[in-house]
């Protein structure tokens, strides 16, 4: 039902809300240099609000793809739970009177009408939902629509109703007498099914000076058995002036008919905060400078000098350029703006300083107009931080629609991403009087600019207002069904005895005749009927025995109770116990690798770290065959293991595990015996040269290695004031050469190594001599 307190308060507080926030923008408003600004609708715009049904709701409105004549419309709006909808329109201007063609050749239309076309889906917090479909028409400031709808969804399920009715009932059977109670149970479902179809109007006018627009109309609905609806519908949409905020409030009253229905009247109402983040208003008079040429008359022909105080309306053009999709002021940019402002402070400004802001044909239209209202507003920054009078400027928009070149190459691409600013300069101006005949003269007269009507813009984003609240009528369903008593017989118990078993472990499906020694007194026919779950395996019925299997790998006691009945209301309740046999399982040895070192000695062998037993039996070595090179032993749960000596390569043995219940498995054991690296033999030299002369000594050539591993030399080591000097070669020799006009006995030491971690040292004995008289090479 509808909370008129809670509503109240919601409108209270919006209407409240909203001259607030409305005069708090008007201070930072973007103004037209037009006086008289029109309303053209909103492009973009989203809204907040409360309503009584669907408590916090918001929707949103995208008018996109414009076109002088056409537009399409996207809608959608949300609620609690699921409830929200979707809505596409599509708007076109019929028999388009034209006014003329505006600056960029596209028709401009003064009259017409608009005519309408929409789709929408709409689902309530209760996921029933239905499809709208319909068009209308606007003209001046007043439109009209029709439309159909249908559900998309089906009946639901929203409550049952049980009447229970007892009705005793005796007789004899088999030769029991017995007495039962049965039951008469009446069931009622109810279900909520959306109208399965509908068809609705609306009517509205549109208020220009207030910016209001009313809406009012009518929908009816039919659903089965008898169901109906009608709704009365009225709206009012508020708009602020020069201001992006408004309000709207939506009322319903609807009056249901059915067979099931149970609330027959209720009214609803929504209250919503809207805002926008388009261009609503333009001017409504739009003009431009046009140059004519004429011959001045005798009563204009300068006859001295003058000084005449002139209004020159100046522009310039590319101010500041920007680059490819950026607002951002470069240093060129900056440096033109600084000589603009010091032109404006060289003359007197009349009016407003205009910055319009452009953009390249690059992007789409919505994102280009974003884009120039960037760099506008760039401009703007800049000259205000400058130091010029915000009061005095004035910036705008205009994307893509006034490009200055043709856009068809990059070059001229970039003179359009541009920003002009234009301002009335008043200032005195000194005139030679010629005396003579006129000759023409050109002056700059203001024409009026064809503009659009608002109210086809207006119209073209106005779609439709259709009944989104899916409704739906009730239906209920009644069942009865007679459900038959506990029928108690005069009869005597029967008597279960207890049973006990012994199966193997691991085994399944084992028999159990359990009703083998079960009696009845009275002879009746015993029937087993329930039995619990035994804590270590499965039972299962298999007519009149049980079969168990007990649970994988499980050995030990377990047991369950069952209970049998005789047919007559007779029943008795016995235990079974089963004893379950352990089964043995080989353990399972898996073959191992190691590698040790050449000469190593008891190498403890982890073999049974990779070893299992199905039965989690603890797993012992019970013997160890002979290696072919090297020697083998158990030791604490483990392999011992020494390689003969000087051997390398490889070696393998088995081994053999037990479970201790007999079972045994056997394994091999594979062993890489690494070879021990030898180190080198470094043996000295001697070797003889002339003072003055390098030597070249092949220092390898009498050392040695005992792997055959090959050798270089890695390092020298001289005393700390050598007589000479010492370089390693490429080809493993070293260079000795003596310090210049010493001769005389010298030594120095080597290291090589054999690439394995091996070195050794070796010591060079050099003679430096003058007895032997030699060319320089």
């Amino acid at each position: 039902m509808l909370n008129k307190d809670r509503i109240l308060g919601a409108l209270l507080g919006l209407v409240c809300a909203c001259p607030a926030v409305a005069q708090e923008v008007d201070e930072d408003s973007l103004h037209s240099d037009s006086a008289a600004m029109s309303f053209i609708g909103d492009q973009y715009r989203i809204g907040i609000g409360y309503g009584s049904e669907t408590d916090l709701t918001g929707e949103f409105f995208w008018s996109f793809a414009e076109k002088p004549d056409s537009a399409w419309v996207a809608e959608g709006w949300f609620g609690d739970e699921s409830a929200g909808g979707l809505k596409l329109n599509y708007h076109w201007l019929a028999d388009g009177v034209e006014a003329g063609m505006d600056e960029n050749g596209q028709p401009v239309y003064s009259d017409g009408k608009v005519r309408k076309f929409f789709l929408a889906a709409d689902r309530n917090a209760f996921d029933d939902g239905k499809i709208t479909f319909g068009g209308g028409s606007e003209r001046d400031n007043r439109f009209w629509s029709v439309y159909g709808s249908l559900a998309s969804t089906g009946e639901r399920f929203i409550g049952q109703d049980i009447d229970l009715q007892e009705l005793l009932v005796t007789g004899m059977l088999n030769n029991h007498s017995f007495t039962r109670i049965d039951t008469l149970q009446t069931i009622t479902d109810f279900y909520a099914h959306p109208y399965d179809w509908g068809v609705g109007a609306r009517v509205g006018r549109y208020f220009e000076d207030p910016l209001v627009r009313l809406r009012g109309g009518i929908d009816y609905e039919k659903g089965d058995y008898d169901s109906s609806q009608v709704t009365v519908f009225a709206s009012l949409d508020k708009r602020f002036e020069d201001s992006k905020f408004g309000f709207a409030v939506r009322a319903e009253v609807l009056h249901k008919q059915g067979q099931f229905e149970i609330d027959e009247d209720d009214a609803r109402i929504t209250a919503m905060l809207t805002g926008e983040f388009g261009r609503s208003f333009r001017p409504a008079s739009t003009y431009r400078d046009v140059a004519v040429e004429r011959i001045p008359d005798a009563s204009e022909l300068p006859r001295e000098e003058i000084v005449d105080v002139v209004e020159n309306r100046v522009t310039m053009d590319n101010t500041a350029s920007f680059d490819l999709d950026s607002a951002l002021l470069n240093d060129g940019a900056r440096a033109a703006l600084d000589g603009v402002i010091r032109t404006m402070g060289n003359v007197e400004i009349a009016g407003h300083i205009q910055i319009l802001g452009h953009t390249c044909s690059l992007g789409t239209d919505e994102y280009n107009q974003v884009l120039s209202e960037k760099r506008a507003r760039s401009v703007y920054d800049y000259l205000v931080a400058e130091g010029v009078d915000s009061d005095m400027l004035k910036w705008e928009g205009r994307g893509e629609h006034q490009p200055r070149f043709s856009n068809e190459t990059e070059e001229s691409r970039q003179r359009n991403r541009r920003v002009e600013i234009s301002f009335t300069a008043r200032e005195e101006v000194v005139r030679e009087v010629i005396v003579g005949e006129g000759q023409p003269i050109t002056e700059w007269v203001q024409e009026k600019v064809p503009v659009e009507a608002a109210w086809i813009r207006r119209a073209l984003r106005n779609p439709v207002a259709h009944k989104r609240s899916v409704d739906f009528y009730r239906i209920n369903r009644v069942t009865e069904n007679l459900i038959p008593g506990e029928t108690i017989f005069d009869n005597t118990e029967p008597d279960a005895v207890d049973d006990m078993y012994t199966v193997d472990q691991n085994s399944t499906g084992n028999v159990l005749q359990i009703l083998v020694n079960d009696t009845d007194p009275e002879g009746d026919t015993l029937t087993i009927v329930s039995f619990t779950d035994p804590a270590n395996g499965t039972v299962e019925v298999s007519g009149g025995t049980l079969l168990y299997t007990p649970d994988s790998d499980f050995f030990g006691t377990d047991s369950f109770t069952y209970t049998v009945e005789d047919g007559f209301g007779g029943s008795d309740t016995a235990n079974v116990t089963i004893m379950v046999a352990r089964l043995n399982e080989p353990p399972l040895a898996v073959d191992d690798q190691y590698i040790v070192l050449e000469d190593s000695v008891a190498n403890m062998l982890d073999v049974l770290s990779n070893d299992s037993d199905p039965d989690n039996d603890p797993l012992t070595i019970v013997s160890v065959a002979t290696p072919g090179h090297g020697t083998a032993s158990i030791a604490n749960d483990m392999i011992s293991y020494t390689p003969n000596p000087g051997y390398f390569g490889n070696d393998v043995f088995n081994y053999t595990i037990e479970d201790g219940f007999g079972g045994q498995s056997t394994a091999q054991v594979s062993i890489l015996i690494e070879e021990a690296n030898d180190p080198p033999v470094a043996v000295d030299d001697f070797a003889r040269t002339l003072k003055g002369y390098s030597e070249v000594i092949d220092v390898l050539a009498n050392d040695s290695d005992p792997n055959g591993d090959p050798l270089e030399v890695i390092q020298i080591i001289q005393d700390p004031h050598p007589m000479g000097f010492v370089v390693i070669n490429s080809d493993g020799t070293v260079t000795y050469t003596p310090m210049a006009g010493w001769w005389g006995g010298d030594s120095f030491q080597y290291v090589i190594s054999d690439g394995r971690g091996g070195t050794a040292t070796g010591t060079v004995t050099v003679d430096v001599t003058t007895l032997i008289t030699r060319p320089k090479p």
